[in-house]
């Protein structure tokens, strides 16, 4: 008798059938190993998604930078208008990803401007529809990028398809760098896993650098992965002869074909609409545009500082730790706050005094600091 029949258990039932000697299982044989790649051709094709193509890729991350003042902001409440409204407005170019009727939801993040600001810039977008906007509650604590599973709750609480976060550099967890390939690639990347795993459009608001003249690639500001790691990206910018017009340069776009220019007008009254295709030249947008006078360290600090007191009426802390406040959306230095903080202060009207205790040198202000608490501005 064949040896390897002997190792079936016998007798056999009804029904079953003895396996050809090269099926039979060997004890002593190793495991298949486990596969960790595949061939391509084990994976489906798939084009890339859109909310608004082929500017805001769904699903991913984006960007929209440009100088402060210069409608980027505005520009992201448009958008998110026309998604909540389900419809494409006049004259905006390209192709909506839009639900008639029923609309589309989107979550703002920002650190820059207080809700009831944002929405007086809605009413100015002409959005019929603010209750598809969303935004925190007064108090709540704005999530980190890194803070994955906070960030994650709040798209789904909303059922956002667009979130913006404005400005990004603000979103870095403290004591990261801005300026940091790891700190900034490590932030993304949570950012995108939420994008992607929501289906919801990240659409990130960038400032830009001093670098007037240089190619949008290399204008905004901090690390270039800011502009690597998105999907699609884009520069606003003024129109070089209409002062009442904006371009939006799309100098990006990763699996499809670069947009043509957006242009966005601001009318009498503050209110902004498309303006269709511009008709001006990246060329034109990126060499022949100079940037507004650069601010001051004292105009810096001084923006810091209304910041700050919006969210604290009183506060005492250090220049370091001042530096380390997500308020800081420009990376100033400990040495820039604590060499222009009294100009900068009495600039903005904010009473604050300086303590020194030891090598140490303190700062307080707000509310502390005026002459009910018993504190005068320094000279």
């Amino acid at each position: 008798m064949d040896s390897a029949l002997n190792t079936l258990p016998l007798p056999l039932r009804e029904g079953e059938t003895i396996p050809p000697p090269g099926e039979i299982p060997n004890a002593d044989s190793p495991p298949a190993p486990i596969r960790h790649t595949c061939a391509f051709d084990e994976i489906g094709s798939e084009s890339p998604a859109f909310l608004w193509e082929p500017y805001l890729r769904a699903g991913n991350l984006n960007l929209i930078a440009g100088d402060g003042g210069s409608g980027k902001t505005t520009l992201a409440l448009m958008i998110a208008a026309a998604l909540a409204d389900g419809a494409a407005p006049k004259n905006m170019p390209g192709l909506l990803d839009a639900v008639p009727l029923e609309g589309t939801h989107s979550l703002i993040l920002s650190f820059e401007d207080e809700p009831g600001e944002l929405r007086h810039r809605l009413d100015l977008c002409l959005c019929r529809h603010p209750e598809r906007i969303h935004t925190l509650k007064p108090g709540e604590i704005i999530p980190m990028l890194t803070d994955e599973a906070a960030m994650k709750a709040l798209v789904e609480e909303c059922r956002a398809r667009l979130l913006v976060i404005d400005p990004v550099q603000a979103f870095l967890r403290n004591g990261a760098d801005a300026n940091s390939v790891t700190d900034v690639r490590r932030a993304l990347d949570s950012l995108r896993r939420v994008c992607m795993e929501t289906d919801c459009c990240g659409l990130l608001i960038a400032h830009l650098n001093k670098g007037a003249g240089r190619s949008a690639m290399h204008r905004v500001s901090g690390s270039m992965d800011f502009v690597n790691a998105v999907r699609s990206a884009c520069l606003v910018v003024p129109h070089p002869k209409r002062k009442e017009e904006r371009c939006m340069l799309h100098f990006k776009c990763n699996g499809a074909p670069l947009g043509d220019t957006v242009a966005f007008t601001f009318s009498e009254g503050g209110f902004v609409s498309f303006g269709g295709v511009s008709g001006v030249t990246r060329e034109e947008l990126e060499n022949g545009y100079v940037s507004e006078p650069v601010e001051t360290g004292t105009d810096k600090v001084r923006h810091l500082l209304e910041r700050l007191t919006r969210r604290l009426p009183g506060w005492r802390m250090t220049a370091a730790e001042l530096a380390g406040l997500p308020e800081n959306t420009e990376g100033l230095s400990a040495r820039a706050i604590a060499q222009c903080m009294m100009k900068a202060a009495h600039a903005a009207g904010i009473p604050v005094r300086r303590i020194g205790t030891g090598n140490v040198l303190v700062f307080q202000g707000g509310d502390q600091a005026s002459p009910a608490a018993g504190g005068h501005p320094a000279p």
